[in-house]
């Protein structure tokens, strides 16, 4: 994004054309000390890994060849994993059942409180 000038730093909705990923996808394999300051705003943990993703991407946009990509922040992979979920499961205030686990792993009382009560702030 920051290579291409847009305007804004979340890249929900970011979208490219085809040819200009794949591109951007063959600029990741570049050596690091060529690649524009935009590439040190990633950690460099996550940049070790960066031509690895590019690779598997660039088959699988190769073999779909979509018109354009679409970025979504968080939505799809978190949208697959709830799809997943049983009806149950979807019904479940995600911030109790977390706080639960973790009370679980604290050794805390299994008893928590199932709602959080109304009119607290």
């Amino acid at each position: 994004m920051e290579m291409t000038d847009y305007p804004l730093t979340m890249m929900q909705g970011y979208e490219l054309g085809y040819e200009e990923m794949m591109n951007f996808l063959d600029r990741i394999g570049e050596d690091e000390d060529q690649k524009d300051e935009a590439w040190q705003a990633v950690s460099k943990n996550r940049r070790m890994l960066l031509p690895f993703g590019a690779v598997a991407m660039r088959e699988v946009l190769s073999v779909m060849e979509p018109k354009s990509i679409c970025f979504s922040a968080q939505g799809v992979r978190e949208g697959l994993l709830y799809s997943l979920l049983s009806s149950e499961d979807q019904q479940q205030d995600p911030l109790l059942v977390a706080s639960r686990q973790l009370a679980l792993c604290a050794h805390a009382r299994p008893s928590m409180p199932t709602r959080l009560p109304h009119g607290r702030g």
